[in-house]
């Protein structure tokens, strides 16, 4: 077996250098011998010599065994995308992914991207019982149905982000709420003074209210409805989140609407780098005063979030 020997003082460092190479072996422990240490390697590679290491009892992971390096875990249920070239492995890879979690009682595959008028997924289940999620970040608990609205873990850095941006005793409208994480960040963590979260899908709005009772959000009103019909009922917010990066860009008219005179308006935009000025041509009635690119969800076009004020 073959191991790379160094200081312990160096151990750390070079343990995460082959973990970004690809080439620590996850089936060895590693060995302790005076001021050394053995980093298990998978193959010969330069300063890495003979040695006896013990047998790893842990079972391997979703990457190691199928090459699926990334899913969403969604509280106690996982989403997964599985390769054409895998589809006929699925079963294993929901038995898996159920072994490795312990607390997850439901494993997806995703059948299709979100489409639709409601912006749900075709999930699959593949593994264990399907049903309500109960997901936990940043100490604020959601529930929901992975197939009946949608939900991006991935998110929750930027939820928290855009806490930074609401001011005490602002009035906020979120468009497409979903099950209601953005008004809730802005509950707990803002000093908001009324936030109001607009959602078209029954089983979202479902899911928002009972989390939001039971986040005790006592700040935040729930509407069920289309936002081209729902935002003429008001006016006067100083702030709008509009979180649909594939269509945000079509309620420019709706947002500008419901905002007082020199109200901010906060786009997710998806446009890759050449279009995004092209783009933010529909933003009529607004400044644009900052842009910062995220994320990338597809070759070569990334998520973009666009701040600007009415005028």
């Amino acid at each position: 077996m073959y191991a790379l020997k160094v200081k312990k003082t160096l151990a750390q460092k070079k343990l995460l250098e082959l973990k970004e190479k690809e080439v620590f072996n996850y089936d060895y422990r590693i060995k302790r011998q005076g001021e050394f240490v053995y980093l298990p390697v998978s193959k010969k590679i330069r300063g890495a010599i003979e040695t006896e290491l013990i047998k790893t009892k842990r079972k391997k992971s979703l990457k190691e065994t199928f090459g699926i390096g990334s899913f969403d875990l969604i509280g106690t249920s996982i989403v997964v995308s599985i390769p054409p070239k895998l589809k006929k492995q699925k079963k294993q890879i929901g038995a898996l992914a159920l072994e490795l979690y312990p607390k997850v009682t439901a494993v997806y595959m995703k059948a299709s991207s979100v489409s639709g008028k409601y912006r749900v997924p075709k999930l699959e289940l593949i593994a264990g019982k399907g049903g309500v999620a109960n997901h936990i970040e940043n100490g604020i608990r959601l529930k929901l149905d992975p197939r009946k609205a949608y939900f991006s873990p991935r998110q929750s850095s930027e939820r928290k982000k855009l806490t930074k941006f609401v001011g005490k005793g602002d009035r906020v409208m979120v468009f497409f709420a979903g099950i209601g994480p953005i008004p809730i960040y802005f509950s707990k963590f803002t000093k908001a003074s009324f936030i109001v979260a607009l959602e078209i899908n029954p089983d979202a709005i479902k899911y928002m209210k009972e989390n939001l009772a039971f986040n005790k959000c006592e700040n935040v009103v729930a509407l069920c409805g289309d936002v081209k019909k729902l935002h003429a009922r008001f006016h006067s917010f100083d702030l709008v989140i509009l979180p649909l990066p594939k269509s945000s860009l079509d309620f420019v008219d709706e947002a500008r609407s419901v905002l007082s005179k020199s109200g901010r308006a906060i786009f997710y935009v998806a446009s890759t780098k050449n279009e995004l000025k092209e783009k933010l041509k529909k933003l009529t009635g607004f400044k644009v005063e900052k842009i910062r690119r995220e994320i990338e969800i597809s070759p070569n076009e990334y998520r973009f979030v666009v701040h600007a004020r009415k005028i």
